[in-house]
């Protein structure tokens, strides 16, 4: 069991430190940019990603996906103006999975998890936990783009 929140921790504690950084250097007139119309501004990206990683930490935890498990915690991203404002956040949903991860067992990783808003899609725990890590991991990287297009040096994306 230890072994298996040593792995995740290694997995998504650095990375999100780094998310963590990558949201502190975004100014607050910034936080609402979009590289184009019709795409995500960073405020909405980030709150993506939280919510992805909230919609599968819960179908784990839980045994089935639900839309509302993307919302447990949620803020509407066009109202965040503030750099804090995200932040806080951020903090929030990764305090939910850091908790949520601590109560996650081999036998939980192994059941089968029935997603009700994608038409019953079942796949077993362990997948949707390499899901949290693939988006998390995607759409990071397309955080790094938007900094450079706002002239912003990404921190390193590596926490060795």
């Amino acid at each position: 069991m230890r072994k298996i929140l040593e792995y995740i921790e290694h997995i998504l504690g650095g990375p999100a430190r780094v998310l963590m950084k990558m949201v502190e250097i975004i100014p607050n007139e910034r936080i609402q940019f979009k590289p184009y119309d019709g795409a995500m501004s960073a405020a909405e990206l980030v709150c993506h990603i939280l919510s992805v990683m909230q919609i599968h930490i819960h179908a784990i935890s839980e045994g089935y996906g639900i839309e509302e498990h993307a919302q447990r915690i949620s803020v509407d991203p066009v109202n965040i103006n503030t750099t804090g404002k995200l932040i806080e956040h951020l903090n929030k949903v990764l305090r939910l999975i850091r908790d949520k991860l601590a109560g996650i067992t081999p036998e939980v990783l192994e059941r089968e998890i029935v997603y009700k808003q994608w038409n019953d899609y079942k796949i077993q725990g362990w997948i949707a936990l390499t899901y949290i890590i693939e988006e998390f991991f995607h759409h990071r990287g397309q955080l790094s783009v938007y900094l450079r297009l706002m002239d912003l040096k990404p921190p390193f994306l590596y926490t060795y």
